[in-house]
């Protein structure tokens, strides 16, 4: 077969399997509730009413809170160490419901295992071993070095999948759990208890992340200064990761998905890069990953670390991105809490049988 051929198959055959997938999903369910035939339905027994519930007058909670207070007298010291220790069980809870909530989706796990293995290790094999002149600072002095392109698209391609990757992770894990998220403000949790616990996730997603890509790298290059060349691929995962988590309730999970596959593309596999030119783009230095790049670069052709002044830059990205990232979240959840309860939110009890995953809908 030709080209043609194998295209018209492939078409062909993908497009049968979509209509037939279309056509399953799309089916309707059989109704398995409907009376047998012959039974009418004043012979088929009701179920029983709900029970009422009883009725509360409006003076009740007021009525409660003054005896309340006449009858318990709680010093501040211990309301203050109660308050953290009501707020440390709720955090606990909320983190761990929001790892068993992430461990479910196979498909992220996939993502962050396989996609960097196929992704690094096809793209470095397919490159040229030829040398490219790569031009470094250190101190004061300038230098050029050759460097083979081989190494050079395997740092460039790990760095691509840990900024994609964790941005992902970031964007799905707070898109996949905005409904459960306000109904667990609406009972009382804060929304910045809420927040911590999905970004203790993600920031375990971006490390899984940075550490396969980095395995897989290692198979091809090898950085002068490993400790360096490691922490600035994590910085460069945290701060998509924080953009993933700021895209998702400004755009939603299909627009953010674009954005990061776009911004991540043209930041770190254009903006940053040395494959084309010895020197990084100059309009590279109005994006994220500015930084952060220059410190990858610093560890993978130096052995001494002098690039303070990029550290604290790359620092200073991931501080605002996760500043807007927390306004954000408080917005999507937090405003709900005051348009929809009049009263104060029922309080957190360990000991009761309302965990996160119930409260959420898990």
């Amino acid at each position: 077969l030709s080209d043609v051929g194998w295209t018209l198959i492939w078409a062909t055959g993908l497009g049968l399997i979509a209509v037939a997938r279309l056509n399953i999903s799309t089916r309707p369910a059989r109704n398995t509730h409907l009376a047998p035939i012959g039974v009418t339905t004043s012979s088929v027994p009701r179920p029983a009413p709900p029970e009422t519930a009883p009725q509360v007058t409006a003076t009740a909670p007021l009525a409660a809170s003054q005896a309340t207070s006449a009858s318990v007298q709680t010093p501040a010291a211990s309301s203050t160490r109660r308050h953290r220790t009501l707020g440390s069980s709720r955090l606990a809870a909320a983190s761990r419901a929001a790892f068993r909530d992430y461990r479910r989706n196979r498909v992220l796990w996939a993502l962050l295992v396989v996609v960097p293995v196929l992704f690094v290790a096809l793209a470095a094999a397919q490159t040229a071993t030829t040398p490219m002149p790569v031009t470094l600072l250190n101190g004061s002095r300038e230098f050029t070095i050759m460097h083979s392109l081989r190494q050079i698209h395997a740092g460039e391609m790990a760095s691509i999948a840990s900024a994609l990757l964790a941005g992902v992770a970031g964007l799905f894990v707070v898109t996949g759990s905005a409904d459960g998220d306000r109904r667990l403000v609406l009972a009382g949790y804060r929304p910045r208890e809420v927040l911590t616990a999905h970004l203790g996730v993600i920031a375990g997603a971006a490390v899984v992340v940075t550490a396969v890509s980095l395995a897989v790298s290692a198979v091809f290059s090898s950085p002068q200064h490993w400790i360096e060349y490691a922490g600035a691929d994590l910085l460069i995962a945290l701060t998509y990761a924080m953009i993933g988590v700021l895209l998702g309730p400004l755009v939603g999970r299909l627009g953010g998905l674009y954005l990061l596959l776009l911004l991540s593309m043209v930041d770190v596999g254009f903006g940053q890069t040395v494959m084309f030119k010895p020197v990084p783009s100059t309009w590279g230095a109005f994006l994220p990953a500015r930084g952060a790049g220059h410190l990858l670069l610093d560890g993978a052709f130096t052995s001494s670390f002098e690039q303070y002044g990029q550290l604290l830059l790359a620092l200073a990205w991931l501080a605002a991105l996760t500043a807007a990232a927390a306004l954000t979240f408080r917005h999507q959840t937090g405003a709900k809490r005051s348009r929809h309860t009049n009263t104060a939110p029922t309080a957190f009890h360990p000991g009761r049988n309302r965990t996160f995953a119930s409260i959420s809908g898990r």
